[in-house]
């Protein structure tokens, strides 16, 4: 007999999740490691998925890094005056715009290398 031909059984007239089992040529239920009825994820390597407290891995170390790298108070205190320089030399003396240019290109620099503005 074949999965098409056999009716999966119900539980209160719904369907249950189950799997077709070719050993014992009927459905079964599910199972994870050692009979357990959770389910194990594997990963594109064949291993199983960790978890860190109920986060995937990955997803962790992504939080983690999000977490450590927040704006503070000191560094906002800083970019405002360093826009403030910018602004003011800006407005002063249109002329030294080559100035605000290196100072625009230094703040980029600093903002890329994941180094704090001084």
């Amino acid at each position: 007999m074949t999965w098409q031909d056999k009716v999966p059984p119900m539980v209160q007239g719904r369907g249950v999740p189950l799997h077709w089992d070719e050993g014992k040529d009927d459905w079964d239920a599910p199972r994870g490691d050692n009979g357990s009825s959770r389910v194990v994820l594997y990963g594109p390597s064949g291993q199983p998925i960790s978890t860190v407290e109920g986060k995937l891995a990955v997803r962790a170390a992504e939080l983690e890094t999000i977490l450590s790298s927040q704006s503070t108070a000191a560094k906002q205190e800083a970019l405002m005056a360093l826009v403030g320089a910018i602004d003011a030399a800006a407005v002063s003396d249109p002329a030294t715009s080559g100035t605000v240019i290196s100072l625009l290109k230094g703040l980029l620099a600093q903002l890329q290398a994941g180094s704090p503005v001084s």
